[in-house]
């Protein structure tokens, strides 16, 4: 069986990306402006409001996409923690074997 290695460094590295990319990604949702003036100047056309529909829901999908990278990236940090937590676990218990079991 290979041997498993993760590298905290690296995890919690790839979390700070998620969360950035996450942040970063939010406000652009609320750029996407450019349909305002046709739907201002063509409201009567159906065109004009499938284009409106059209950019809230791309609007909605960017802000979703986000917020759920945002997640994952907060999610990878926890579990960067965890591992943390069960190596010094895992340290203490293979201590206590090593030095406080007779033999």
């Amino acid at each position: 069986m290979p041997d498993l290695e993760v590298s905290l460094e690296l995890l919690r590295g790839c979390a700070g990306t998620a969360r950035r990319v996450g942040t970063d990604a939010a406000p652009i949702a609320d750029r996407f402006t450019a349909t305002d003036d046709a739907v201002g100047r063509h409201g009567d056309f159906g065109s004009a409001q499938a284009l409106e529909a059209c950019r809230l829901a791309w609007s909605g999908r960017i802000r979703q996409d986000a917020a759920d990278v945002t997640v994952a990236g907060d999610l990878l940090a926890e579990t960067a923690e965890s591992y943390t937590g069960a190596d010094a676990g895992a340290a203490t218990r293979l201590h206590r074997i090593d030095y406080e079991l007779p033999l």
